[in-house]
């Protein structure tokens, strides 16, 4: 999916008589070194993070564009983790489910890969929260060639691929069983 829709321009306010960054959202942001994120530890409290972060933008989309079609939220959703520095991600939209790719940005190292992941799966999911209070949950799958995958669902959907997983099933073979309302 094209990402071209999503329009960053005056999301970020650079205040430099205060020395302060300010998001659309009112957020107070940082810019570090890519490098510096390896240092964040991967793992359920930054997963956490993310979440909180995520459903703050998710809300804010859903009261600036009440009852938008899925595209437009799967483009707003790529373009926010891109122009997060998150890396190019793409988003395929499966039946009721978002599948994203996020291809890591090149200078991304074992360690900037790991926070990275933790915290994009954390915001795709408060995101999504966001526009929808019934909730999504996410999958972290590997993709190829270093690509990471996120598949976002329904908790029951995600509650039956990864026990298709657990039994051995492929992630891409057990959503493509779920497509096809769980048949072998």
């Amino acid at each position: 999916m094209s990402q071209t829709a999503f329009d960053a321009s005056g999301f970020l306010r650079f205040d430099l008589e205060s020395g302060r960054i300010r998001s659309a959202m009112e957020e107070d942001l940082t810019l570090v070194p890519r490098r510096l994120l390896g240092l964040l530890t991967p793992g359920e409290r930054l997963v956490a993070a993310g979440r909180e972060w995520g459903r703050l933008h998710g809300e804010g989309l859903a009261r600036e564009k009440r009852e938008a079609p899925i595209e437009v939220l799967a483009d707003s959703l790529g373009g926010l983790l891109a122009m997060a520095g998150m890396g190019r991600v793409s988003v395929e939209i499966r039946g009721d489910a978002l599948l994203l790719r996020a291809a890591p940005p090149a200078d991304s190292t074992p360690e900037t890969a790991a926070a990275s992941r933790d915290l994009m799966a954390g915001f795709i999911a408060g995101f999504l929260t966001g526009i929808d209070p019934a909730g999504f949950d996410v999958l972290t799958l590997s993709g190829d060639s270093g690509e990471q995958l996120f598949w976002a669902g329904g908790p029951r959907a995600v509650a039956r691929v990864r026990g298709w997983m657990t039994e051995g099933m492929e992630p891409l073979a057990a959503l493509d069983r779920l497509s096809r309302g769980g048949a072998p």
